[in-house]
Parts: structure tokens; C-alpha cells; sequence
């Protein structure tokens, strides 16, 4: 199955954009409701891609899961104690080999999902690290043109007994025949069958759009709703893969003042310092089920060179958050302190919206403790 009738959807659909002027009017605010403090031993890393809240079905407790990189393992931090209540051994290599994990999805302790993205590999491992099923998303190296690298950051999605992910297409990203690459991949995990599908939407064809144009967030909301913010498109794109609809949202940025142009450089070297600082893109998508709302985060363009004359970079782009109604209208901006939060390092609990303290370039940096800001939203 390769989808061809949501490739067609999306072509038909890209006209059928909703609030595709912008309108809107802002009712809601975040305020920084507190602060979440984990504290760190010297074998776990203060950074990764895999943050997200989970419900420990024996205990009920809420539990932060998060992918330590450094031995690798899994650690499962107590949200109102903010100590360790668990964490999960993981092994790269032998018979409980996983390969290099990247990102986790927790549906019981007898069933914890470990992707490997750079081994093409998705594990199904036990509280103990126990390896019970092993999936190869590739006979050898076989990856081509039609293949895809599963998306660190954005989450796995379980519907029925399929795994969905978000891809990267393992193409050359300053190719404009990148975006003609798969963006979605479906693993059954009774049958083992995988499968890719969907495309980029239709204002990347052609092109070349730099190191942050590959990027997209995908997140779902339980209704078979695929949501995704891509880099460089004001709107959302809604697929219901249960019912094979097509929608596109206005969801912009009101600090955005210029459209985002192409990557016409062919000086590789200059787009990080040149191209990706002066350009504004678009990041994470996450839902906030206990406020209907979702969050979509903006990366906002800056200068080469900052105030004092030193070089910035990437860490330096300041950042905003969108707010959204569940109809996925515009209802508020958030921009956030600049130099102090990780973009990548997010997730939503009772808390609010708790993104990561940890960005290299703040001056507060913790080494030794995990320190997330919470946001709740707030009526204006």
C-alpha cells in the first residue's frame, strides 16, 4: 500500500485551506505557571529527543519518559516527585541488542517500543530491557531513493495495530527531487509489514530549501487526525487517515514579516550561518488533550553577527509559540525568552506545557539537574 489516493487528495486539497487570510483574533495567553526539576547523575545525558508524558497503568502515577543517550536506557521520571522511578536498560548490541535508539512510545511495561532509527530497526523490549520482538525495516542496506529515515523527533503514533512515523527521505536534501521523497512510513506489527507514504506538500516541489526545509512535527489526536507543521508553510496540513480527507489551516506566526525563500546558495557551508539564522521556519506540533488545544513552535530569523559582534548561532533564533483551538484556529503567541529553551525538548502533562531550560546557549545552564518551564493557558 502506497497511499496514491492521499497523494491525490493532497494535490486536489491544496486549495481547500481554512482561515487562509489570516484572520483571527487572540482570546487566549501562556503564563509560566512553574518550574519541574529532575536531578541528573553523571551517566545521563541532559539532552535528548524523547521527552513525553506517560500514565504508569499499574500505579497511576504520572511519569516524564525520557531517552538517555549516554548508556543508553530509559528513564521514567516521577512528574510530582520529580525523582527516577524507573529506568529501563538498553542494549545496542547481542541478544537484547536494539541498535542506537532514538525515540520510545510506552504502551504497557511488557511493551515498550524502541526505534532505531539509524539501524532501521523498531524493538519491542520489557521493563527489564528484555528484547521480545525485533523489526528490520530493511534486508541489508537496501535503503534507496523510496526509502526513509524514521523521524527522531516528531512521536510514534499507534492506531490499531499499526506504528506510524514520520520519515526523512533518504535522498540529498539540497536536491529539489528531496521533496518528491515519502514523509510517512506505517508499520503492522502482527504482520511485520511496512510500508511509506505521502509526499511534501506542494509548495516544496522544485526547490531546495536549506538543512531546516527537510524538518516537519507530527503529532495525531486520537481521532485519526495526522497534524503536521512543516518548516516553511503558514498552514497546517490535517490527514484523517481513517477517512482519507485532506484539509490545510492557516496557523502563522504575527511576527512573521517575510515569506520564506528558497535555499538558492550552492555554498553548503553558508547555509547554517546565512541562510538558516535570516530565515524563519516552523517546528514542533503537540496537542494539549486536558485544554483542546494544540501548540505550534516558530523559529524566528536573526543575524549573523549579534549586538556585541560575536557570531550567532542556531541556538540564538529567538522562538514563539502558536496557540490553537481544536478547529485549529489561531487564539494566540507566546514569544519566548530568548537564549533559554531547547526547541526539540517538549511535552504536555497536567503541568501545561513544559519545554526544556537546556538550550547550550543559556546562561542558567544546569549540568546536573533536567529543568523544564510549564506554561498554562490563560484567558486574555
Amino acid at each position: 500500500m502506497r497511499c496514491n489516493y492521499l497523494l491525490l487528495l493532497i494535490v486536489l486539497g491544496y486549495a481547500c485551506q481554512s482561515n487562509s487570510n489570516g484572520n483571527f483574533k487572540f482570546t487566549k495567553e501562556l503564563l509560566e505557571s512553574k518550574t519541574l526539576k529532575f536531578p541528573l547523575d553523571k551517566s545521563t545525558s541532559n539532552t535528548s529527543f524523547n521527552v513525553e508524558a506517560f500514565r504508569d497503568p499499574t500505579t497511576n502515577k504520572r511519569l516524564l519518559v525520557y531517552l538517555n543517550l549516554h548508556k543508553p536506557s530509559i528513564i521514567y521520571f516521577d512528574l510530582e516527585k520529580t525523582e527516577v522511578f524507573k529506568e529501563v536498560p538498553l542494549e545496542q548490541d547481542g541478544p537484547n541488542g536494539v541498535g542506537k535508539p532514538s525515540r520510545i512510545l510506552t504502551l504497557s511495561w511488557d511493551s515498550i517500543i524502541v526505534v532505531s532509527s539509524y539501524n532501521y530497526r523498531v524493538s519491542i523490549v520489557n521493563e527489564k530491557g528484555t528484547l521480545l520482538k525485533d523489526y528490520r525495516l530493511l534486508l541489508g542496506e537496501d535503503y534507496n531513493e523510496n526509502t526513509g529515515l524514521i523521524d527522531f523527533t516528531s512521536p510514534v503514533i499507534k492506531m490499531d495495530n499499526k506504528l506510524f512515523f514520520a520519515i526523512s527521505p533518504d535522498r540529498n536534501a539540497y536536491s529539489p527531487t528531496f521533496y518528491e521523497g515519502y514523509i510517512n512510513s506505517s508499520l503492522n506489527l502482527t504482520t511485520g509489514d511496512y510500508r511509506y507514504f505521502n509526499n511534501y506538500p506542494p509548495e516544496f516541489m522544485g526547490k531546495t530549501w536549506g538543512v531546516r526545509g527537510p524538518s516537519y512535527s507530527l503529532t495525531s489526536n486520537g481521532n485519526g487526525d495526522f497534524i503536521y507543521s512543516f518548516s516553511i508553510s503558514d498552514s497546517l496540513v490535517v490527514i484523517n487517515v481513517k477517512e482519507g480527507t485532506y484539509h490545510r489551516y492557516w496557523a502563522g506566526s504575527i511576527f512573521k514579516r517575510t515569506e520564506v525563500n528558497s535555499f538558492e546558495n550552492g555554498d553548503r557551508s553558508r547555509d547554517l550561518s546565512d541562510y538558516a539564522l535570516g530565515s524563519f521556519y516552523y517546528y514542533g506540533i503537540i496537542i494539549d488533550p486536558y485544554q483542546h488545544l494544540y501548540y505550534r513552535f516558530a523559529w524566528h530569523s536573526i543575524d549573523k553577527m549579534d549586538y556585541k559582534g560575536d557570531a550567532n548561532n542556531i541556538f540564538n533564533k529567538p522562538l514563539s509559540i502558536i496557540i490553537l483551538d481544536e478547529n485549529w484556529n489561531v487564539i494566540g503567541e507566546k514569544k519566548l525568552q530568548d537564549n533559554t529553551f531547547l526547541l526539540y525538548m517538549f511535552f504536555v502533562s497536567e503541568e501545561g506545557l513544559c519545554i526544556a531550560n537546556t538550550n547550550p546557549k543559556n546562561p542558567n545552564l544546569e549540568d546536573d539537574n533536567l529543568v523544564f518551564t510549564c506554561f498554562k493557558v490563560a484567558d486574555l
